[in-house]
């Protein structure tokens, strides 16, 4: 359950921060910007990959950004 008072400051849904940064980004830099920046509503982990070496990451979630960034 999402706490009400996440929303209502204007958090979004860990779902949704992916969903923004797959529609938005062009490339892997904006994509992790944004997907560690992004404020959400709970914790959740987050994982993107790109074909080129040292883009690969793990996020850890909070709701106020990034708890952990494991790059693969």
């Amino acid at each position: 359950m999402v706490p009400p008072h996440t929303i209502l400051k204007g958090n979004n849904q860990c779902s949704w921060i992916m969903r923004n940064a797959l529609t938005n980004c062009n490339d892997y830099k904006c994509a992790f910007d944004m997907l560690v920046k992004t404020s959400a509503t709970g914790s959740c982990y987050l994982i993107i990959a790109e074909v080129f070496e040292n883009e690969g990451t793990v996020i850890t979630r909070n709701i106020n950004g990034a708890d952990g960034i494991n790059t693969l």
